[in-house]
């Protein structure tokens, strides 16, 4: 077999793409507050603070197949 059989379901056909992006863009906003948490003035640190309560709610989400919840909290995390 050319590829593996984790590898065939990772991107077989007819798997959805869109929740593997959802995560995806969690992961990477995530991410992205952490290292620059550090780098933020104090005044800030609230909002980052807001910003990792809100991931975490959209990863919780997304993990029990919630999604219209995840884009609210992903959605929040924008407007903050």
């Amino acid at each position: 077999m050319a590829e593996s059989l984790h590898e065939a379901h990772l991107i077989g056909p007819g798997k959805s793409t869109w929740r593997t992006s959802l995560k995806s863009a969690s992961l990477l906003l995530l991410i992205s507050t952490l290292s620059i948490a550090g780098s933020l003035p104090q005044s800030s640190l609230s909002t980052t603070s807001q910003v990792q309560t809100h991931l975490a709610r959209a990863q919780a989400a997304l993990r029990a197949h919630d999604t219209a919840a995840a884009v609210k909290e992903f959605k929040e995390v924008l407007a903050l």
